[in-house]
């Protein structure tokens, strides 16, 4: 949807009057806003995760820069020019935004009797009986990870 709607505005892109802060706007308002949306409680494996880096080379059209094997920009280059940051780091910090909103509320909350184990932060997957093979990567279990790493332990995750 969003790579349709990305197509439908090339001829804002090319448009020459309009200034690129505001080709910018347009792009993070109607393209990224409509791609991002509802992605916060989904968990992306790493291909998936690559393909929602690689929407940031829209810009590269918005901007005019070639492609990287023939002008030699690459794409970091091209995300500091533009003042963006990547989506999958956008999409990890609503991720944990989002994480933090659902172990903040109270047990009788249906999200967080979905989420966690009641008073604890444990997944809420731990209660049943795991199949055989190998285990998924879940939402609740990988953002727990990830927010451990970055507070630096348990104490200071639950201060």
């Amino acid at each position: 949807m969003a790579n349709g709607d990305f197509r439908a505005l090339s001829k804002v892109w090319r448009h020459s009057s309009l200034g690129w802060t505001w080709k910018l706007e347009l792009f993070n308002s109607l393209v990224i806003s409509k791609l991002m949306y509802g992605l916060p409680a989904a968990w992306l494996n790493t291909a998936e995760r690559r393909i929602l880096t690689g929407f940031n080379q829209g810009l590269r059209t918005i901007w005019r820069i070639q492609p990287a094997f023939v002008s030699r920009i690459s794409n970091a280059t091209v995300l500091t020019i533009t003042g963006q940051h990547l989506l999958s780091d956008i999409l990890q910090k609503r991720q944990l935004i989002l994480f933090g909103r659902v172990a903040r509320m109270s047990d009788d909350s249906v999200m967080r009797a979905a989420t966690f184990c009641p008073r604890s932060l444990r997944p809420a997957t731990e209660r049943y009986k795991r199949k055989i093979g190998r285990p998924r990567v879940e939402w609740a279990t990988e953002l727990g990870r990830i927010a451990l790493r970055i507070a630096g332990g348990h104490s200071k995750l639950d201060a």
